[in-house]
């Protein structure tokens, strides 16, 4: 269905007899224009940043700026919300696949060169984070929609890569998984709701990784259930194939079932122990003090070389 420029009139004015219909036909308005969009763009790859394929149930959407790491910009950002859009217009259920391209990241977190630049040339900054706070919401709120989000951690995985992808339905992690919040050692808090994923994790564990930066490999992200499979690199491409097969007119909590039992199908356990899990004792006993100066202070009385290495981070 398309709507003529006097319909659009119409509904708004109709916003204030029967707002609820009224939002719900304006929002069908926007996703109508986002489904067209998309379909254009795709055919003439008008994404700067973006590859955006879509394949039977699958939205294939690659972040593309492998020199860069994949690193998120304001037009990264931009391009990632028309994305969702063409994807929430889609007829039936979809899998959208997140992944970042080359070998090395799925997404090293935002662009802070490019916004230091802005900050040096007196550009406002406030836009970027604005949006990319907006984006990582709506991650979340796609929990509830037709569209499973599935995010291949395919590499390094810091800062606003981590909220691009935490908070959506399936991570999916691969034995080049190196997650981090390193913005602490430039003194930022774990901003993109990194603070809400590291606080459902077991124990301190999650202080610890906000409070140091630490990195976290397949076999931690596994264990603290940040990531919800675990697949070798390799299957990546088999696994969008039969993602793409997927019946998308069944109904939406059938279609994450069946997305999940896809994903599980190609299940390899992560390579060697958590280090999360054996150091979890001196986590727990150090990350629960109640201040970082009482955290400190039982780093430094503990001997090991771990919470020598915690302490100085």
């Amino acid at each position: 269905q398309s709507f003529a420029p006097t319909q659009a009139k119409q509904v708004l004015r109709a916003a204030h007899v029967v707002p609820a219909r009224a939002r719900c036909r304006l929002r069908r308005m926007r996703l109508h224009v986002a489904a067209r969009t998309l379909h254009r763009t795709m055919s003439s790859n008008a994404f700067e940043h973006l590859k955006v394929d879509r394949r039977g149930a699958l939205l294939d959407v690659t972040l593309n700026r492998p020199k860069k790491l994949n690193a998120l910009n304001l037009e990264m950002v931009r391009e990632l919300q028309s994305a969702f859009d063409a994807a929430e217009a889609s007829q039936g259920c979809v899998a959208l696949a997140l992944r970042g391209e080359g070998e090395r990241a799925f997404c090293a977190g935002g662009d802070i060169v490019a916004v230091r630049a802005a900050g040096l040339e007196d550009k406002p900054t406030t836009p970027f984070f604005r949006e990319e706070y907006a984006l990582n919401a709506r991650t979340g709120a796609l929990r509830e929609s037709r569209v499973v989000q599935c995010s291949f951690w395919d590499g390094f995985t810091f800062g606003g890569g981590v909220g691009l992808s935490v908070h959506g339905k399936y991570r999916i992690a691969t034995e080049k998984t190196q997650l981090a919040m390193p913005e602490v050692a430039i003194g930022l808090f774990p901003d993109v709701g990194a603070s809400l994923a590291l606080a459902s994790t077991p124990g301190r564990a999650g202080e610890y990784a906000a409070l140091t930066g630490a990195r976290l490999d397949a076999a931690d992200v596994v264990a603290l259930g940040l990531a919800t499979h675990c697949v070798a690199s390799s299957s990546i491409d088999e696994i969008r194939d039969a993602l793409a097969a997927l019946d998308g007119d069944q109904p939406p909590a059938a279609f994450a079932d069946a997305v999940d039992a896809t994903l599980r199908r190609f299940h390899v356990a992560p390579a060697g122990a958590p280090a999360v899990r054996a150091h979890a004792d001196a986590i727990d006993a150090c990350f629960s003090e109640p201040d970082v100066r009482s955290i400190l202070t039982a780093l430094d009385a503990d001997a090991s070389p771990f919470c020598a290495d915690a302490a100085a981070a």
